[in-house]
């Protein structure tokens, strides 16, 4: 489009030999090569500026405004050779100056652009942008005592400038010339010595550049001036963690992380560094849980902090505690899919089911593609005894977990039993078939599998088969032991399944369940003493049996 100045400029450089048809021709192609431009029809603007070109090519206007159409179309060449001769046309007009430059800088003839914008800078000497444009023009071209020559200019006209400053501190320590950047930025400490931004930038050059000790002397004054800086606080912590002063790594890391004015970013940075250090023997816990209250404490609304205090909580198997925290970091970041799984972890491992089901609904409104949290409701209902939610849950689960083999397994296992407890039995086979079509070992599927199909008297050849291969993966699983000899209790094949059940005493000698089994297979072997003292002690460890007390009774099995 064109500007309100180049519409001027256009207006009083138009040729006065051109007849009044030829201008009002030349002002109609000229208006609708902008129009065309207005509506990105760059191609169709073209060709009114070829008509117009036609009629007037030494226009200044209508050269600047092809050179713009070219450079939009990154037609480098035609846009160079129109934007020199619009400024050849009008050498004083500032815009069409200012396109040649950004002609030369598409073209990376970075000194060219150096070299324009530098006269453009000289003609308005108090215009900052032009010589920051040629300045950063000669850097690109490595022409940088030019660039140094022209900030040194500006200085002396309009005093003294941060940003000039910087500008020459940069290009002095490109050139290696450490003292005369270190002199640049005392210009800034000197004139406004209270100033910690400018001492900080004084104290980084002396870092960078190896010169330690006169870098912490200006932390140090930033700190006489502003206690609780956090810059300053977390160079000073760095310094004495490089010199294995862990002591005061710590102290200053602690006083960073309390500080108002560090980001929270870099706070966090600093206390990883020291939890994950390993440094402080016993105290290491102790100083761990002061650096992420302090965080907690100064940066309450950043869930970042709340999670890192709930991840020491969980690392100390406070999962009550660290299940706060996240609660806490949740309300500040919901959507962080991180902390809903921290939560349905802690939530497990205290195994408080209906917490977990609360978390996972929540999680998965959020979350409704994350197959894991279906996994965890699952879970979770079924120790509840809600079988048809847990099944219901589990199969919606199914439909997302492609390729989560892990997540699909337990989906399955859930399935199948709660499926056995609600006697869908056909259900309940199917998924762990599905199960074992993924997993061929997996023995808590190939246990119970085989226990409920024991527990219905059906394919117990098949349930024998399952049983024994838990065995050969895991043979220190009295569980294992137990159901593989209940399958032979129930094939009628006592002797054996009393070497089977008491291969599972021996590995869990106080399994009610087992107990309760191992007197079955004693009465069924006519030994009813000893079997009458194996429900004993089934009753008194808790064996969730109805028949129990009858069976001690009557001194008889009941099935």
């Amino acid at each position: 489009m064109l500007t309100a100045s180049t519409r001027i400029t256009y207006a009083q450089k138009s040729d006065p030999k051109l007849t009044e048809e030829q201008r009002i021709k030349f002002d109609q192609h000229f208006i609708n090569a902008n129009k065309f431009l207005m509506v990105k029809q760059p191609d169709e603007a073209l060709k009114e500026i070829k008509q117009a070109e036609a009629i007037d090519a030494e226009n200044g206007a209508l050269n600047y405004l092809a050179a713009q159409i070219y450079l939009q179309k990154s037609l480098l060449v035609d846009a160079e050779r129109y934007a020199l001769k619009a400024s050849k046309l009008e050498p004083e007009n500032p815009w069409y100056n200012k396109l040649l430059g950004e002609v030369y800088k598409s073209q990376k003839q970075y000194k060219k652009a150096g070299d324009l914008y530098s006269v453009i800078y000289r003609k308005e000497p108090k215009s900052l942008t032009a010589l920051y444009d040629a300045t950063y023009m000669y850097v690109m071209a490595r022409e940088l005592d030019k660039a140094l020559k022209l900030l040194t200019e500006a200085e002396r006209v309009i005093g003294l400038n941060e940003d000039i400053v910087k500008q020459k501190q940069s290009i002095f320590l490109a050139q290696n010339k450490v003292d005369k950047a270190i002199k640049e930025a005392e210009k800034l400490t000197t004139a406004y010595p209270q100033n910690t931004r400018y001492i900080g930038q004084l104290a980084d050059i002396y870092l960078s550049n190896g010169k330690e000790e006169k870098a912490n002397e200006l932390y140090r004054k930033i700190l006489s001036i502003e206690p609780d800086n956090g810059y300053a606080l977390l160079a000073l912590a760095d310094d004495y963690r490089n010199k294995k002063n862990y002591t005061e790594w710590f102290n200053y890391t602690l006083a960073a992380a309390k500080s108002p004015t560090l980001d929270v970013k870099s706070k966090l940075r600093t206390c990883i560094e020291v939890i994950s250090s390993n440094q402080f023997g016993d105290e290491q816990k102790s100083k761990n849980y002061q650096l992420a209250n302090a965080l907690t404490q100064t940066n309450a609304d950043e869930a970042a902090a709340w999670m890192l205090l709930g991840d020491l909580y969980a690392q100390d198997t406070k999962y009550k505690e660290a299940h706060e925290q996240y609660e806490k970091a949740a309300v500040i970041e919901p959507g962080n899919y991180s902390i809903w799984r921290q939560m349905v972890m802690c939530s497990s491992e205290l195994r408080d089911n209906q917490q977990m089901m609360k978390d996972c609904e929540r999680a998965i409104e959020l979350f409704p593609n994350e197959a894991l949290f279906y996994a965890y409701y699952t879970f979770a209902a079924q120790q509840l005894k809600l079988y048809q939610s847990a099944i219901d849950m589990a199969r919606r689960g199914l439909e997302l977990s492609e390729g989560q083999s892990a997540i699909q397994i337990q989906l399955y296992v859930s399935i199948g039993d709660a499926a056995h407890f609600l006697k869908q039995y056909s259900i309940s086979d199917s998924a762990f078939e599905a199960t074992l079509k993924i997993d061929r070992n997996n023995t808590y599927a190939l246990n119970n599998y085989a226990y409920f199909l024991s527990l219905r008297k059906t394919n117990l050849e098949r349930a024998a088969e399952m049983s024994l291969r838990t065995i050969e993966l895991d043979a220190q699983n009295a569980s294992y032991y137990d159901t593989y000899g209940w399958i032979l209790f129930v094939q009628k094949k006592y002797n054996e399944a009393k070497t089977q059940i008491e291969k599972s005493i021996e590995l869990a000698p106080k399994n009610a369940e087992v107990l309760d089994h191992y007197g079955d297979v004693l009465y069924h072997l006519g030994d009813v003493n000893k079997a009458v003292e194996q429900w004993i002690k089934a009753r008194d460890f808790g064996v969730e049996n109805s028949l129990i007390n009858k069976k001690i009774k009557d001194k008889k099995w009941y099935e």
